[in-house]
């Protein structure tokens, strides 16, 4: 329910979220596991060079935690299908 940049609307937070550090997370999340909050700390990154290099990487690093046969980790790495959208549904309404 908190976010790990505050503003006062939308657009200041996108400008925040592109140019600021965040809170490290672990400041948001109470009781948040280190581990986590190193992998996701690193995620939010300012700079594209400092962050996960692909999604396969960071998973790796989940991964090495010893952490990813945790239930909502393992919720979150899991495939998911594909939801219609508006659009399919009045594709196949036809």
């Amino acid at each position: 329910g908190r976010l790990v940049h505050e503003a006062t609307n939308p657009s200041a937070l996108l400008v925040k979220a592109a140019t600021e550090h965040a809170r490290p997370v672990g400041e948001v999340v109470a009781g948040l596991d280190p581990r986590v909050a190193a992998i996701v700390d690193r995620a939010l990154e300012v700079e594209p060079a400092d962050r996960w290099p692909d999604a396969n990487a960071m998973l790796a690093a989940i991964d090495a935690t010893g952490l990813a046969s945790n239930v909502a980790l393992a919720a979150l790495a899991a495939p998911r299908t594909r939801r219609p959208s508006v659009s399919d549904a009045q594709l196949n309404a036809k």
